[in-house]
């Protein structure tokens, strides 16, 4: 049953915490930009990567957790929840090791691997050798942050998220005030992690998730022969295929050109990360209802078709509002010009996620119902283009060709995942494309045009001319929002 209240309650509650969450983001890297320069803060944003970019070697422990606990809560089968979480828990411990493993080999040799000055060697060292802790707890909060995903629990875990942004404030006001050594700074950014995963553990155990169940720690061959364990290993692949399509950017970027070029990339970026972050956490908040509308029997389709009509508009909208805004945005955060020569690419990785409204939402019901063989074969072609293509390109173009890169993927992506989609759920692009969504393209498409024109070609705007077409944009929208009987849409009456 889609319970219309809880996902309006967690979607707010979730959005709320992020929101404040990208806001320190985006307000403190100016901050660490001036006290510690490119290439230390450079340095920086790649040792936190590892905690992170690994990820995927869990072997898709944590991941297929969502889908085993979404469906312990409907059908209240113990056996196979337990033998699911002992599989999960086994394969999170070993891959624990050799995520631990690699973490080291990289900070002995991280001179070998990135573009570091001679004078940076040291604290680069230390550094990742303080993300080995960080990526310790990231793997030790698998297991609870994916259980209360599967649960549903947004809300109350976001309560608790208030004291994870108190300790950032104070971290922050630190850093500005007494300007610490990256190295402290460093080991102040892993108690983030230290808290995140106490607060997830707690929670479980608060909620009562896994009173009852019984887990025990497989290693052995029984591991390879649990019946879980090949969900689990297609999450796995599908995981390394997502680190060289997504998270292999920065290590691209610092080892074909420099740790400083990672502190700009990560500066004109920075929009495109935050909007997906946004857009992950909404997905998060559907995917225990998708779980329960296949397993109910209910109309899947139904449930894509109308929530990427509006999530795919909401996306073109913000689109139109970046081109708008975008540049003067970048002045006002970053307090300087400098960064202006960049815009255009910043909107081309805007473009991308924008362009991942269409079919995100089939993605991810692929992914939690467990068609991931599909997935699997879309994300293999993709990846493999986008870091052909990334490398290939940031040899003659710098950082721009890894953006390039990711366009290419995502348009590829765009039409394989319709593809399965109208295969496996019966998805049309005439039951997308109607008649007012492809009147608000057009328009925004229009408006985009006249905005590039008039901002960045001619250099004429002003107060009057942003404000009259951000007037026409959102006139445009809410048009748009009228004649598609949005309300509706969210109590998923038929139109």
């Amino acid at each position: 049953m889609f319970d219309k209240k809880k996902v309006i309650k967690d979607t707010y509650s979730n959005y709320g915490i992020l929101i404040i969450k990208l806001f320190l983001a985006f307000f403190t890297t100016p901050i660490y930009l001036i006290v510690y320069g490119k290439a230390l803060y450079g340095l920086f944003i790649l040792s936190t990567s590892l905690a992170t970019s690994l990820t995927f070697l869990d072997f898709g422990a944590g991941k297929s957790l969502i889908k085993y606990t979404a469906e312990y809560l409907y059908d209240k089968d113990k056996a196979k929840f337990q033998s699911s979480l002992s599989t999960a828990l086994s394969i999170n411990l070993i891959s624990m090791v050799i995520v631990l493993g690699i973490c080291f080999i990289i900070m002995f040799n991280a001179a070998s691997f990135f573009k570091i000055s001679a004078g940076d060697v040291d604290e680069a060292r230390i550094l990742f050798f303080i993300a080995i802790f960080s990526t310790l707890f990231v793997f030790m909060d698998f297991i609870p942050a994916n259980i209360l995903q599967g649960a549903g629990i947004f809300h109350e875990k976001n309560i608790y998220q208030i004291l994870i942004i108190a300790v950032n404030v104070l971290i922050i006001g630190w850093v500005f005030y007494f300007k610490p050594s990256i190295t402290a700074f460093g080991i102040a950014n892993m108690a983030l992690y230290v808290i995140t995963y106490l607060i997830d553990f707690f929670l479980v155990k608060k909620n009562g998730i896994l009173d009852g169940i019984r887990v025990k720690v497989i290693i052995s061959k029984k591991l390879f022969q649990q019946s879980s364990f090949k969900y689990t290993k297609e999450i796995f692949l599908l995981s390394l295929v997502g680190f060289f399509s997504s998270q292999a950017d920065k290590f691209i970027v610092g080892s074909l050109i420099s740790v400083s070029a990672v502190s700009i990339y990560t500066i004109i970026t920075r929009p495109f990360f935050l909007l997906k972050s946004l857009t992950a956490n909404l997905y998060s908040v559907l995917q225990p209802h998708i779980i329960r509308t296949k397993s109910s029997g209910g109309d899947v389709s139904k449930l894509i078709v109308r929530i990427t009509v509006m999530i795919f508009a909401l996306f073109l909208f913000v689109l139109a509002s970046f081109a708008l805004v975008g540049q003067k945005f970048f002045e006002l955060w970053m307090r300087t010009a400098e960064y202006d020569q960049y815009f255009l690419w910043a909107f081309i990785a805007v473009f991308n996620w924008a362009l991942s409204g269409f079919y995100s939402l089939i993605y991810r019901t692929m992914f939690v119902t467990g068609d991931t063989k599909r997935i699997f074969r879309i994300d293999s072609v993709t990846a493999l283009m986008n870091g052909a293509f990334s490398i290939l390109l940031t040899y003659y173009m710098g950082f721009y060709g890894v953006i390039l890169g990711t366009t290419i993927q995502t348009v590829f992506l765009s039409i394989f995942t319709y593809r399965a989609g109208n295969d496996l759920y019966g998805v049309k692009l005439n039951q997308i494309f109607t008649v007012n969504l492809n009147a608000f393209i057009v328009f925004a498409s229009a408006l985009i045009v006249a905005i590039g024109y008039h901002t960045h070609w001619l250099f004429k705007a002003n107060i009057l001319t942003i404000s009259l077409e951000m007037v026409l944009l959102t006139a445009g929208f809410a048009g748009f929002l009228y004649r598609e009987n949005v309300f509706a849409l969210l109590n998923l009456k038929k139109r």
